[in-house]
């Protein structure tokens, strides 16, 4: 790791830089600590090596505190406050929410209050700004007319308008091309069906609902028990229908917490003659005594040659009694609103999802206006807020294939000889990964909906939906480091591993970074010029994504309910170092890791309560099915059924998801949603408009959740700034402030984080990073400021593989990542300034290393930008602290009167 000797940074340990010593090496000391992690260290604070490496080898470059004691002082930093803090507040309310109780401190100093532009999504409309009754907090689900006409929401999707679509589709007149949200059902098949003697053998992509959030549970957490809150209240989450009729909640459980739904029939049809694969080729009719009973006669089998149901057809009109569940894979409620200069506020929410919320396969590279037209997004090229993606079934994580419309026509796979003829007695086909509404088409990305339909949803029907709605998935992924208790690689004891865990899948909210940029120049959608700049010297974006997140038990309302969601994940319950759990698994055990010597709090109070906060297992994996023993268990129960819960499935390895690509296209149900920034390489962030080179303004991310950056930001392998160079025009100041901030490269892909990359060099495990998430070299020009984790003492149990085991991971590791950036030789270029504001209390997830489940490490190019040494340099929003220096005083003497 390279420290640089002087302002300005090093591209070289030669040019004002120095390296640090490498474990085990023979200067090994640079370091605060030696020997084993923790806080306190496992061994002696080195203060003869550290003070003289800090002050004469870094030039005071690289500096510490006190390391909590005042007999082995640092080496200079000071304890940084925020105004607030001193009042009772923690320094995590930075990136909270507003409360109507806020400090005058406080409420100067969120972000949410300096922000111009705010994104926020709640399960309850209540949660946003104009509360339940207002039109522009918009649910995104698309729920159709009940028996009375009423309770319908977005039945027919956001209609698109020209230039939101490629313009090489068809055009839609006189009907509207519309986008509907992410639906599943049990009737779509995943991978090839194969008939025999009539009966089917055929994959279900979706086979069960969501387990149900009953009332029960909702009193649990002091919701009340109203039947008909559940956990989006007070709609209902997600919604589902099961034969055309809707359903608070979901599909029951049995008492083994498997699912009572049976996924409908599907029958493979034949056609006339089928091609044979086995020896001797040629063609054969289908034998007449193995043709399923409800199949046209032979011959007049058409796409989509599987039937649901018994059904003879599958087209749009379907009745939905041939499914037996319909469910949102997205859900919850959503506003985008800005500020204008005067300081007024103004709803957008129609208007950003009118530009789009669909994207391809991979996250966008390039916005709307590059080169080709539609930059790197072929569904909405001018989306800026990306919600879901192609379901591409069967996938292998290949993110260059398209999805297909078609599926293959049925083929003989066995015959049988009756008569002295060769009959086909059993064929199979491979059905299409998406679905058109008219045969024959091509256009799967839509549905095509007439003006009667549009104007008309309280008559809507569930038949009367595209069959489009079924082509999504919603945007998901699997952390590492937030879903496994321990760095174990499963695929070492288990080969074929395919396995994870509810705590890790992550549901993704992705911002067009290029597209935002291009909103507020006015390039696309109408209001993006009227947004405030001036105020912050720039734009700050405020993200808050509050679905799924249960209230917190140990935190009351002012009128004493404990019916509150603070921002917590309510997962601290993630150490279980020696506690009464197997430490060795990280089995929670409901009770607080001791306090180590030396400190006042315990290392999994991240929210600095005093009490456990694990109140967020309580919903976590409704929408998974599949452990290693049974298919149709739901991951909920076993999660619950632990006591306490157990969100790891540490029980054995059978109570895993057994297939992590089965939680990638599902509903995420608990507080594990995040944000993810794409498509800001350089020139992409927004600037000032008319700002100069020496003060172009800039952009800032505040969010309350964790924050992913994937690929280039605000910079590029031509940027002058890696060797010592000047800033080009393009260039932002820019920032990141978040619950905790990862890294993940211009090669980082969605897809191979759940199913792995065995096509290249990998396998199908989601714990091995090597292999299956390569990271290539990235460029990042941002400062970042965020949470890490407490540290704890090393545990005895643990070996020396894993001697980062009980640390935060230490400067070098503040930014996480999920990738191999070794196995490459990847470069992980890094220019800002980085700050260790709180502990994340969202992603609590603790640092791992070094059997390498989580990541191998890049090697870090970190340089300080010294744009941030000037006012015009810094990001808007940049947080402001308060550090009294007492430089000297006097004493004034004055006669004491009786007038005072």
């Amino acid at each position: 790791m390279y420290i640089p000797t002087a302002v300005g940074g090093c591209s070289t340990p030669t040019t004002n830089c120095t390296t640090k010593a490498t474990n085990g090496g023979s200067a090994y000391g640079d370091g605060s600590v030696q020997g084993a992690g923790g806080d306190p260290a496992q061994s002696t604070y080195n203060t003869t090596i550290w003070n003289t490496f800090s002050k004469t080898t870094t030039n005071s470059m690289l500096i510490n505190g006190n390391y909590g004691s005042k007999t082995l002082v640092g080496t200079g930093a000071k304890k940084l406050s925020m105004p607030f803090v001193a009042q009772g507040a923690q320094p995590y309310q930075i990136i909270r929410r507003s409360l109507s109780t806020d400090s005058t401190a406080l409420s100067q100093s969120r972000e949410y209050n300096l922000a111009q532009i705010h994104v926020l999504l709640s399960d309850d409309p209540a949660d946003l700004p104009g509360g339940s009754g207002d039109s522009n907090n918009i649910r995104l689900a698309n729920v159709p007319a009940n028996s009375s006409g009423t309770g319908y929401n977005l039945p027919y999707g956001i209609t698109m308008t020209s230039g939101n679509y490629l313009a090489s589709l068809p055009s839609p007149s006189p009907n509207t091309y519309n986008l509907y949200f992410a639906t599943a059902s049990n009737a779509m098949p995943s991978g090839t069906c194969a008939s025999s003697g009539g009966a089917t053998t055929c994959p279900v992509d979706w086979p069960y609902p969501p387990a149900p959030w009953t009332a029960a549970m909702m009193s649990a957490v002091g919701a009340g028990t109203d039947p008909n809150c559940v956990l989006l209240c007070p709609t209902g989450a997600p919604f589902v229908s099961n034969n055309g009729t809707t359903i608070a909640g979901s599909s029951t459980l049995s008492g083994a917490g498997a699912s009572t739904t049976v996924p409908p029939a599907l029958t493979l049809c034949p056609t006339a003659t089928m091609t044979y694969t086995g020896s001797g080729g040629g063609t054969l009719a289908p034998l007449s005594t193995d043709v399923p009973a409800n199949c046209t006669t032979a011959g007049a089998a058409a796409f989509p040659y599987y039937l649901t149901g018994g059904s003879t057809t599958f087209t749009e009109t379907t009745t939905e009694s041939q499914m037996t569940g319909t469910w949102n894979l997205i859900d919850g409620w959503l506003r985008v609103e800005y500020k204008d200069a005067s300081g007024n506020w103004h709803p957008v929410t129609s208007e950003w999802l009118q530009l789009g919320f669909a994207r391809g396969l991979a996250a966008p590279t390039l916005p709307g206006s590059s080169s080709p037209a539609a930059g790197t997004n072929p569904i909405n090229p001018n989306a800026i807020l990306l919600l879901q993606e192609p379901a591409d079934r069967v996938s292998s994580g290949n993110v260059t294939a398209s999805v297909s419309t078609t599926e293959t026509a049925p083929v003989c796979t066995a015959k049988s000889k009756v008569g002295g003829t060769y009959y086909c007695t059993a064929w199979a086909i491979t059905p299409a990964q998406v679905l058109v509404d008219t045969a024959g088409g091509t256009v799967w990305q839509f549905g095509s909906t007439t003006t009667a339909e549009n104007g008309a949803p309280a008559s809507s029907t569930l038949p009367l939906e595209s069959l489009s709605r079924f082509n999504w998935y919603p945007i998901n992924f699997y952390d590492a480091r937030e879903g496994e208790p321990r760095d174990v690689v499963w695929s070492n004891t288990y080969p074929s591993d395919a396995s994870c865990t509810s705590n890790g899948i992550m549901n993704a909210v992705e911002i067009d970074v290029g597209n935002l940029k291009r909103w507020l120049a006015g390039s696309i959608g109408s209001t993006g010029t009227s947004v405030d700049y001036a105020t912050q010297n720039g734009y700050i974006l405020y993200f808050s994504d509050r679905r799924g997140m249960l209230p917190n038990p140990n935190v009351a309302s002012g009128g004493g309910a404990n019916f509150v969601k603070t921002g917590d994940s309510g997962l601290e319950d993630v150490i279980n170092a020696n506690g009464a759990g197997d430490g060795a698994a990280g089995t929670p055990d409901g009770a607080l890791e001791p306090i180590p010597a030396g400190k006042t709090v315990s290392p999994e109070d991240v929210n600095l309560s005093g009490v456990l906060d694990n109140y967020g297992t309580d919903n976590l994996g409704l929408g998974f099915y599949g452990t290693g023993t049974n298919g149709a268990i739901n991951l909920n129960y076993f999660i619950v059924a632990a006591n306490p819960n157990d969100p790891f499935g540490t029980a054995s390895y059978n109570s895993r998801i057994a297939n992590c690509g089965t939680a990638r296209k599902n509903w995420v149900s608990g507080a594990r949603h995040v944000l993810k920034l794409v498509d800001g390489a350089f020139g992409n962030v927004p600037l000032v408009p008319g700002g100069t080179l020496a003060d172009p303004g800039g952009f800032t991310v505040a969010s309350e959740n964790p924050t992913y950056v994937q690929g280039d930001y605000n910079s590029n392998s031509a940027d002058p700034f890696w060797s010592g160079g000047a800033d080009l025009s393009g260039h932002a100041a820019a920032s990141v402030i978040a619950d905790a901030v990862t890294m993940l490269s211009d090669s980082w892909v969605d897809q191979q984080s759940t199913l792995g990359n065995p096509s290249s060099g990998g396998n199908n495990s989601p714990t091995l990073a090597a292999g299956n998430r390569s990271a290539t070299t990235t460029y990042y020009r941002l400062a970042v400021a965020g949470g890490k984790n407490l540290a704890f003492p090393f545990p005895a149990w643990e070996n020396n593989t894993d001697y980062g085991f009980g640390t935060d991971g230490g400067v070098h590791n503040f930014l996480r990542f999920l990738e191999d950036w070794n196995s490459s030789g990847a470069t992980l270029n890094y220019g800002g300034s980085l700050v260790s504001l709180y502990y994340a209390t969202y992603g609590t997830g603790v640092f791992k290393c070094c059997a390498y489940s989580v990541y191998q490490p890049p090697t870090r190019n970190y340089i300080f930008d010294t744009d941030f040494t000037s006012p015009s340099g810094l990001p808007p929003g940049t947080p402001l602290f308060r550090d009294v220096e007492s430089l000297s005083y006097w004493q004034l003497f004055a006669p004491r009167t009786n007038s005072n």
